[in-house]
């Protein structure tokens, strides 16, 4: 390892570096899929939502999934209730989350008025429409 700038260095120096910023990018790219809608989200006002939470969600017609991301960018737990406009399937949603101190790793179940976020985390909130 002699830090050349030839551009296969990287490919050929046997380590692979992960990042955050790799892991949150998983927070959308694993679960928000080709087809899928995105759909509004009430009460979300940029300016605010910018340092504090930002939500985005997401459904696919065919397979009723729905995919929740919530980034809390403040230093605060969020605790939030989502008001659906339907039933999920189960009644539960499965978080996926990374922060400081875990990658993508997913959570216990939580009904939709019990949704927690951590503080700097971004969680991927995954569910099935009835």
């Amino acid at each position: 390892s002699n830090g050349s700038q030839s551009p296969g260095y990287c490919e050929q120096d046997g380590f692979f570096r992960d990042s955050k910023l790799l892991w949150a990018f998983g927070n959308y790219s694993l679960f928000i899929r080709p087809g899928m809608k995105r759909i509004h989200v009430d009460g979300q006002n940029p300016v605010q939502a910018s340092t504090d939470v930002m939500i985005s969600a997401y459904k696919d017609t065919n397979t009723k999934k729905l995919v929740i991301v919530a980034i809390n960018a403040s230093n605060s737990e969020r605790i939030y209730t989502l008001e659906l406009n339907g039933k999920l399937r189960n009644g539960k949603l499965v978080p996926y989350t990374t922060s400081e101190n875990s990658n993508l790793e997913r959570g216990a179940e939580v009904a939709p008025d019990e949704i927690v976020i951590a503080p700097k985390s971004v969680v991927t909130l995954l569910g099935e429409i009835e």
